[in-house]
């Protein structure tokens, strides 16, 4: 989480679906949204759902959406309403489960999965442009005692075969067009 909030700009960044995740950042005002209220520690917490933020229109410069599309009964309604407290030239970044039965069923709490294209048109329907490849991520067993594997990961999981076994989670970046109203 704290590699991707620091990957953002510069300024205020909501963190939706952040659980009890404790971002920290020196070049970011962090604000984190959870439905849940007992696992929101920050006094820039708010317990909220998705589809309707307590925010002005305009109030952030980037946003990290990790495993949150995949439980809401809308997402096009939900990245429209996160595109609305947006500004113009605002980045998100999304990580979803990949439309394969492991990724998708495995957590009873999931309403759906993606495929590479249907995150892209997600995005577009909401208003977002896709910015860079969409990549697999995942695991590898084992990498965390093999430090080479992990600076290497991104390169093994585009290996036929393993990055279908291993990559069950896409992760992607948007941007909304500047000037925006």
């Amino acid at each position: 989480v704290d590699n991707c909030i620091k990957s953002l700009p510069s300024g205020n960044v909501v963190n939706v679906g952040a659980g009890f995740t404790r971002a920290a950042s020196n070049d970011h005002d962090i604000f984190t949204i959870d439905l849940d209220p007992t696992v929101l520690t920050s006094d820039r917490a708010v317990a909220a759902d998705i589809a309707l933020l307590p925010f002005a229109d305009q109030s952030f410069d980037g946003a990290l959406l990790k495993d949150v599309l995949e439980h809401v009964p809308n997402p096009v309604a939900a990245l429209t309403e996160l595109a609305r407290v947006c500004k113009g030239g605002a980045e998100l970044i999304v990580t979803v489960p990949r439309a394969i039965p492991r990724a998708v069923w495995a957590d009873p709490t999931h309403l759906r999965g993606f495929t590479r294209d249907s995150l892209c048109w997600t995005f577009e329907m909401a208003g977002w442009q896709v910015a860079g490849p969409v990549r697999r991520m995942g695991s590898i067993p084992g990498a965390g005692h093999f430090p080479i594997l992990l600076d290497h990961a991104q390169d093994i999981l585009r290996v036929p075969g393993l990055g279908h076994w291993f990559g069950l989670n896409w992760i992607a970046r948007a941007r909304l067009a500047p000037g925006r109203d």
